[in-house]
Protein backbone atom coordinates (compact mmCIF):
# COMPACT_ATOMS: atom_id res chain seq x y z
CA UNK A 1 0.00 0.00 0.00
CA UNK A 2 0.94 3.58 -1.15
CA UNK A 3 2.21 5.73 2.27
CA UNK A 4 -0.33 8.32 1.21
CA UNK A 5 -2.97 5.79 1.56
CA UNK A 6 -1.99 4.41 4.68
CA UNK A 7 -2.18 7.98 5.69
CA UNK A 8 -5.72 8.40 4.53
CA UNK A 9 -7.17 5.52 6.09
CA UNK A 10 -5.41 5.95 9.61
CA UNK A 11 -7.62 9.37 9.20
CA UNK A 12 -10.67 7.50 8.14
CA UNK A 13 -11.27 5.96 11.38
CA UNK A 14 -12.78 8.89 13.37
CA UNK A 15 -15.25 8.84 16.16
CA UNK A 16 -17.61 11.68 16.84
CA UNK A 17 -17.36 11.71 20.50
CA UNK A 18 -18.84 14.12 22.40
CA UNK A 19 -18.96 16.78 19.60
CA UNK A 20 -15.39 16.22 18.72
CA UNK A 21 -13.97 14.43 16.01
CA UNK A 22 -11.23 11.85 17.76
CA UNK A 23 -8.97 9.44 16.24
CA UNK A 24 -8.19 6.58 18.51
CA UNK A 25 -5.67 5.15 16.44
CA UNK A 26 -4.01 8.69 17.07
CA UNK A 27 -2.02 8.99 20.27
CA UNK A 28 -0.26 11.95 21.40
CA UNK A 29 2.30 11.31 24.16
CA UNK A 30 3.40 13.77 26.70
CA UNK A 31 3.70 14.78 30.48
CA UNK A 32 2.04 16.35 32.73
CA UNK A 33 3.13 19.27 35.08
CA UNK A 34 4.68 16.65 37.01
CA UNK A 35 6.18 14.47 34.68
CA UNK A 36 3.74 12.05 34.35
CA UNK A 37 3.51 10.17 31.17
CA UNK A 38 0.16 11.12 29.66
CA UNK A 39 -1.61 9.94 26.66
CA UNK A 40 -4.28 11.98 24.46
CA UNK A 41 -5.95 11.12 21.52
CA UNK A 42 -5.92 13.49 18.04
CA UNK A 43 -9.17 15.02 18.69
CA UNK A 44 -10.92 18.64 16.61
CA UNK A 45 -13.34 20.59 17.30
CA UNK A 46 -15.46 20.59 14.35
CA UNK A 47 -16.38 24.44 15.40
CA UNK A 48 -12.94 24.70 15.23
CA UNK A 49 -12.47 23.29 12.05
CA UNK A 50 -15.04 25.43 10.30
CA UNK A 51 -14.10 28.42 11.70
CA UNK A 52 -10.35 27.73 9.57
CA UNK A 53 -11.65 26.90 6.52
CA UNK A 54 -12.50 29.27 3.84
CA UNK A 55 -15.77 31.00 2.98
CA UNK A 56 -17.65 30.12 -0.31
CA UNK A 57 -17.72 33.03 -1.76
CA UNK A 58 -20.51 32.33 -3.64
CA UNK A 59 -22.96 31.58 -1.31
CA UNK A 60 -25.46 34.18 -1.51
CA UNK A 61 -26.87 34.10 1.76
CA UNK A 62 -24.96 34.13 4.95
CA UNK A 63 -27.69 33.55 7.70
CA UNK A 64 -25.86 31.38 9.53
CA UNK A 65 -23.35 33.84 10.37
CA UNK A 66 -25.07 36.42 11.45
CA UNK A 67 -27.07 34.59 13.44
CA UNK A 68 -23.68 33.21 15.28
CA UNK A 69 -22.35 36.92 15.64
CA UNK A 70 -25.12 38.16 17.30
CA UNK A 71 -24.88 35.53 19.37
CA UNK A 72 -21.79 36.10 20.23
CA UNK A 73 -22.42 40.17 20.12
CA UNK A 74 -25.05 39.36 22.68
CA UNK A 75 -22.84 37.34 25.43
CA UNK A 76 -25.13 33.87 24.29
CA UNK A 77 -24.05 30.36 24.16
CA UNK A 78 -25.51 28.49 21.76
CA UNK A 79 -27.18 26.22 24.71
CA UNK A 80 -28.30 29.76 25.69
CA UNK A 81 -29.78 30.86 22.63
CA UNK A 82 -31.46 27.33 22.15
CA UNK A 83 -33.16 27.43 25.28
CA UNK A 84 -34.51 30.94 24.85
CA UNK A 85 -35.58 30.12 20.78
CA UNK A 86 -37.57 27.02 21.72
CA UNK A 87 -34.78 24.70 19.79
CA UNK A 88 -31.55 22.45 20.66
CA UNK A 89 -27.87 23.17 20.71
CA UNK A 90 -26.88 20.89 17.88
CA UNK A 91 -29.43 22.56 16.31
CA UNK A 92 -28.75 26.19 16.04
CA UNK A 93 -24.49 24.75 15.36
CA UNK A 94 -26.00 23.14 12.42
CA UNK A 95 -27.54 26.71 11.83
CA UNK A 96 -24.83 28.49 12.83
CA UNK A 97 -22.56 26.43 9.92
CA UNK A 98 -24.66 26.56 7.24
CA UNK A 99 -25.37 22.80 7.73
CA UNK A 100 -29.20 22.75 7.73
CA UNK A 101 -31.83 24.99 6.33
CA UNK A 102 -34.56 26.31 8.48
CA UNK A 103 -37.93 27.57 8.68
CA UNK A 104 -39.43 31.20 8.20
CA UNK A 105 -41.22 30.61 11.85
CA UNK A 106 -37.98 28.57 13.36
CA UNK A 107 -35.93 31.46 12.47
CA UNK A 108 -38.29 34.00 13.63
CA UNK A 109 -38.27 31.94 16.75
CA UNK A 110 -34.65 32.03 16.91
CA UNK A 111 -34.15 36.06 15.67
CA UNK A 112 -36.98 37.32 17.67
CA UNK A 113 -37.15 35.37 21.00
CA UNK A 114 -33.62 34.05 20.99
CA UNK A 115 -31.61 36.94 19.69
CA UNK A 116 -34.47 39.62 21.30
CA UNK A 117 -33.98 41.41 17.75
CA UNK A 118 -36.42 42.21 14.77
CA UNK A 119 -36.34 40.48 11.31
CA UNK A 120 -37.06 42.28 7.95
CA UNK A 121 -36.73 40.18 5.12
CA UNK A 122 -36.65 42.36 1.87
CA UNK A 123 -36.32 41.01 -2.18
CA UNK A 124 -34.25 42.94 -4.11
Amino acid sequence: MYPMMQSLDVFQQVEVIDGTFTWKNIKIESTDEYDNPVTHFLDLDPIVMYESSVPDPNRQIHLGLMIKQTRKELGLTQQELAAKSGTSKHYISKIENNKSGIELSTLIRIIEGGLGKRLELNIV
